[in-house]
């Protein structure tokens, strides 16, 4: 209570310190690209080498990909404006490959491996709606510099593509998976800020480069498998399903944009 009390303060605050009422729209369009804050580890195989277990991570960069996005602001005066971020991401595919090769040239007395080995791909699909609130402050004429800071609501639709081979203990089995699913997120919220610099270009424009810091999980609730190989022969008889606690990803990520804004 005594934080949302605090923080109306200060809000108001910010509005009546403004030394001139603007209430001007505009709207942005930006790019960039962001890289991953946290990139997920996934195991693939465990090996064994006399005696001795071998975890093998790879890491998935999820949150990495290249920003499109669309702002429109409102800004109340000279210090204070509110604005609305809508973006989502291109080229987010990330492919691994689990190789167990050392285990073949060993030199070692014994070796066995459990798991899988061979290709993962990922993609995701992911849509991110921030209402943000923004401090300005004047560098000189042309120049502002602005901190932004609110909430992020975001969904994500995730595509794997695995084609590997599957060893069982001392390789008594040997089949060729090749599998595709889909996974689907409810409604996540996290937290976005940033920073940016604005150039007056003329009297309706602006170049606007930042750099913006979103906190973020996807909590998968929904799985579907979208196709099955095994040995070649197409096998659609498992069901892929999911529940409410199976996967969570951290998609935090780190983003550096350049846009172009026009006052309306």
């Amino acid at each position: 209570m005594k934080m949302n009390k605090f923080l109306l303060l200060f809000v108001s605050l910010l509005i009546f310190s403004g030394k001139t009422t603007i209430a001007q729209v505009s709207m942005e369009i930006y790019s960039g690209y962001s890289l991953s804050m946290n990139p997920e580890e996934q195991f693939g195989i465990t090996g064994m080498i006399d005696s001795v277990a071998q975890n093998k991570p790879s890491k998935v960069p999820n949150g990495r990909g290249m920003n499109i996005g669309l702002k429109i602001e409102y800004r109340l005066n000279t210090t204070l404006s509110v604005a609305i971020d809508a973006k989502t991401q291109l080229f987010t595919g990330h492919e691994y490959f689990n190789d167990v090769s050392e285990y073949f040239n060993c030199d070692c007395n014994s070796f066995m491996i459990m798991g899988s080995y061979g290709s993962n791909k990922f993609y995701n699909n992911s849509y991110y709606i921030s209402p943000l609130l923004k401090i300005y402050h004047p560098l000189n004429e042309q120049i502002e510099f602005a901190f932004s800071f609110g909430a992020t609501m975001a969904f994500s639709k995730q595509y794997q593509r695995q084609s590997y081979s599957y060893y069982d203990f001392y390789f008594d089995t040997y089949e060729n998976h090749e599998i595709k699913r889909s996974l689907t997120s409810k409604m996540n919220l996290g937290i976005k800020s940033g920073i940016e610099l604005n150039y007056d270009l003329n009297d309706n424009l602006s170049l606007v480069s930042s750099i913006s810091i979103i906190n973020i999980s996807f909590h998968y609730t929904e799985g579907q498998l979208l196709d099955r190989k095994i040995d070649g022969q197409k096998d659609n008889s498992a069901n892929y399903e999911i529940t409410e606690s199976d996967i969570r990803q951290d998609f935090s990520q780190i983003g550096l944009n350049i846009g172009l804004q026009y006052i309306l």
